[in-house]
């Protein structure tokens, strides 16, 4: 397992298949741009609509990007908490755990492109542990106290390309210290098993500045199985397997962590550079479909043993009103209601079963130079988290 590690960590700094499908090439062009770091200015900024009889109740936590901050508002608006850390770089995700501590996903620059880690900040925002990972864009807590967590490693393979390092994807369990336990999977090896599930789309590469590579998959959220009575009813939510949304293919997976068998796919001529897949309480998926060949992002709850989808939500009267060409995160609260992040217009709001805006928030943070910075993932907490977690409970 160290060796593992060691060989992951050095490519890292490093830099009998079918051959791809052609590749959209809009949707290849919009994916070879990257995420953005800030979004339009906005006219007004704080909580736009709250409807306190329709939404859920609770504080919610959002991140700014590029201002490596997590903040805590409440439903009036109110700053609540926060955190942040750093003078350069990203908070590609921050999760609240249970203790009250913060687990940050980030990267910085280095002098030979980016410094990836994973972090953990306590209530106050002390330092509790900082480890460099491969990592990127999520990572859940698993009951057991440790975490899962998406890996990206450069390799050679000239199936794809003979001039571009291809960037594989790993499924990773890490410690309650982050750090790397048992085999990480590889998704490529996964996915390449199952050309009739998930035949390949080519994708253009990825030349930027501090970035050369061939990024076939990008994979940007990463979920195990926890629901016992769900695994009693089907062995698709059996608890081994995880659930991984993958952008440049346009699919959401299920995998089995134990044998690596890719067991479902969905998506493809469906989803456009979709994010943030999660199994609901009925054993439906909900998925923030980005619409990059659309040019409009909706939210869509699929139910994988039909692959029908059940329910959506899409912008009204105009669809376009509501796009977000990167990143993007739905969370569906227990009273039915669904948290939107619509990431390049730095907004989170709550819409009804029915598609009605009952909370909008357009994030009040700015730059030193006055940019608005794009968001990642909101979510909602309990109502009591603030306090409890500040009386030290």
């Amino acid at each position: 397992m160290i060796a593992f590690a060691a060989a992951l960590l050095l490519l890292w700094w490093a830099g009998c298949s079918r051959a791809p499908e052609p590749a959209d090439d809009l949707v290849a062009q919009l994916q070879a741009l990257g995420y953005l770091d800030f979004g339009a200015p906005a006219a007004q900024t704080g909580v736009l609509t709250a409807d306190t009889s329709k939404m859920w109740p609770g504080p919610t936590l959002y991140t700014s990007r590029n201002l490596r901050r997590a903040d805590i508002v409440a439903a009036d608006g109110t700053p609540l908490h926060h955190w942040e850390g750093g003078d350069s770089g990203h908070w590609a995700r921050a999760t609240l755990l249970d203790d009250g501590d913060l687990l940050v996903v980030g990267k910085r620059p280095v002098e030979r492109g980016w410094f990836r880690f994973l972090a953990r900040y306590a209530w106050d925002n002390t330092l509790r542990w900082e480890k460099g990972l491969p990592l990127h864009h999520d990572v859940e807590a698993r009951p057991d106290g440790g975490f899962t967590t998406l890996l990206e490693v450069d390799r050679v393979l000239p199936r794809f390309s003979l001039t571009w390092r291809t960037r594989d994807n790993y499924v990773a369990r890490l410690d309650d210290q982050g750090q790397i336990v048992g085999k990480p999977k590889s998704l490529l090896e996964i996915v390449e098993s199952r050309p009739d599930l998930v035949p390949l789309l080519g994708v253009r590469p990825t030349d930027r500045q501090d970035e050369h590579f061939l990024d076939v998959l990008h994979a940007n959220s990463v979920e195990q199985m926890r629901r016992p009575e769900l695994a009693e009813r089907d062995p698709l939510y059996a608890l081994d397997n995880v659930l991984v949304c993958i952008r440049h293919q346009n699919v959401v997976v299920l995998f089995s962590w134990t044998t690596g068998e890719l067991l479902w796919a969905w998506g493809r001529d469906e989803l456009s550079g979709p994010h943030d897949a999660t199994v609901l309480d009925s054993g439906n998926i909900l998925i923030f479909d980005n619409g990059l060949r659309r040019g409009w992002s909706r939210v869509v709850e699929v139910d994988p043993a039909t692959n029908e989808i059940v329910w959506q939500y899409v912008a009204e009267p105009e669809p376009r009103e509501f796009f977000t060409a990167t990143r993007g995160a739905n969370q569906r609260l227990p009273g039915g209601t669904t948290l939107i992040t619509d990431s390049e217009a730095s907004r989170v709001f709550e819409v009804t079963p029915e598609g009605e805006i009952v909370w909008d928030f357009v994030n009040p943070l700015v730059s030193a130079d006055g940019a608005r910075p794009t968001l990642v993932r909101a979510a909602r907490l309990s109502p009591d988290v603030v306090e409890r977690h500040a009386a030290g409970r």
